[in-house]
């Protein structure tokens, strides 16, 4: 699968425009500044806010949104694709089983597992 690597300039209105389901393989969005160490930290990382969540939010702009079990709810700047490990924070969020969804303007919210 080819890499989808977002530049700094992307308006969210570009992002926004991505089918929700591309969500669903995250090597779209490997960002050629991805470090190996840096993706299985942030993979660990997706993994454990995954299982500690009841839903994890893509947002309108691509950063990322999750609910704790308990309520809480923790946003992050981090816009998949652009920041360094995304797509393999992404894949840890898949791979936990987490309920997903992916905000749109136009479609609202998808949810995508």
């Amino acid at each position: 699968m080819p890499k989808l690597s977002f530049h700094p300039a992307l308006p969210p209105s570009l992002l926004n425009t991505l089918d929700p389901m591309c969500f669903r393989y995250p090597r779209m969005f490997q960002a050629d500044h991805d470090t190996e160490l840096g993706n299985q930290k942030q993979y660990e990382r997706g993994l454990e806010v995954g299982r500690e969540s009841e839903y994890v939010t893509i947002c309108k702009d691509g950063t990322w949104s999750a609910r704790s079990l308990e309520g809480a709810v923790t946003t992050s700047y981090e816009r998949i694709g652009y920041h360094s490990g995304t797509a393999a924070l992404l894949q840890g969020f898949l791979d936990s089983g987490v309920e997903m969804y992916v905000d749109r303007y136009d479609h609202g919210s998808t949810r995508i597992q």
